[in-house]
């Protein structure tokens, strides 16, 4: 399992599903307990696991977005991705967290696949935003297959309630006929239950 460099991760992008956005409410992150077997940070929330620097090739999947609950020795989640499988299918994982700080995630249902994340948590990079370092490996032989990439994982806040603007189009769009704006309300829904994190809906 490689860690990329703070470095190298710090120039790197990856693109999320648009639907990752739009993330459900849960609470943040907080510190983790250095004594005992198992951590005691809660993980309950929205993150993102995104490859950063594969080492031959393209990963046949993209980020996975989606939510996690629990905490140390109890670790759950659900997450969707894009490329290897559908973009509407629920990968679950479980999984642990040491004292530490080590996270350890397992996939239960990928098709003739088994996927395993390790995301050092205890050591956040602080580059504008926190952010961790980790890695992942799928083995078996599913269409999901991949050796080793390194990965940058994310936590993000929720974001639900309604919010209201004007949508302006490029040129020679059409929005609304004889104008190039349109009004809007924005409402955002959220639920941790499901990779599903939330949606919305515009009205003009």
């Amino acid at each position: 399992m490689r860690f990329t460099s703070a470095r190298f991760v710090a120039t790197t992008l990856f693109v999320l599903p648009v639907s990752s956005w739009f993330l459900c409410g849960c609470s943040a992150v907080s510190s983790p307990t250095t004594g005992g077997k198992f951590s005691a940070q809660v993980l309950t929330g929205n993150w993102t696991f995104g490859p950063t620097d594969p080492p031959a090739g393209t990963p046949p999947f993209g980020a996975l977005t989606g939510a996690l609950s629990g905490s140390g020795a109890n670790v759950t989640g659900t997450f969707r991705t894009v490329g290897c499988v559908a973009s509407t299918q629920d990968i679950h994982v479980k999984g642990s967290q040491t004292a530490s700080g080590m996270l350890t995630l397992t996939s239960i249902d990928l098709a003739n696949n088994v996927m395993v994340i390790t995301v050092d948590l205890g050591n956040p990079v602080a580059i504008a935003a926190p952010f961790w370092l980790g890695g992942m490996t799928v083995s078996g032989s599913g269409p999901c297959a991949y050796a080793d990439v390194a990965m940058q994982v994310r936590e993000y806040l929720p974001l639900t309630g309604t919010y209201a603007g004007t949508i302006t189009g490029s040129a020679g769009a059409t929005l609304t006929a004889g104008s190039t704006t349109m009004p809007f309300t924005l409402n955002v829904t959220s639920g941790c239950t499901t990779g599903l994190f939330g949606g919305f809906l515009g009205s003009s």
